[in-house]
């Protein structure tokens, strides 16, 4: 438990760094994050599911055919059109 406490110690430094790095440099540390959608046709409001993750600053969606057997492209589809 402690080596594996030290481990995430030693892994979060260099990775504050980064973000520092990043938000100094202006560009936003959501860059990076992809949000996955393969049960966003399960959520009770996928809309403001999906709002909430735009408004943190996601831009980058992960879609496929196969998520929800193509219900979640879908449900993409409709929010990108409605906003």
């Amino acid at each position: 438990m402690i080596a594996l406490l030290l481990s995430f110690i030693s892994l979060a430094a260099p990775l504050q760094a980064f973000s520092m790095q990043m938000s100094m440099s202006g560009i936003s540390q959501n860059d990076r994050i992809v949000f996955g959608t393969a049960a966003i046709s399960a959520a009770k409001n996928p809309f403001k599911v999906l709002d909430a993750a735009y408004e943190k600053g996601v831009r980058r969606f992960d879609l496929a055919r196969t998520y929800g057997q193509g219900k979640s492209e879908i449900v993409f589809g409709e929010w990108l059109e409605s906003r």
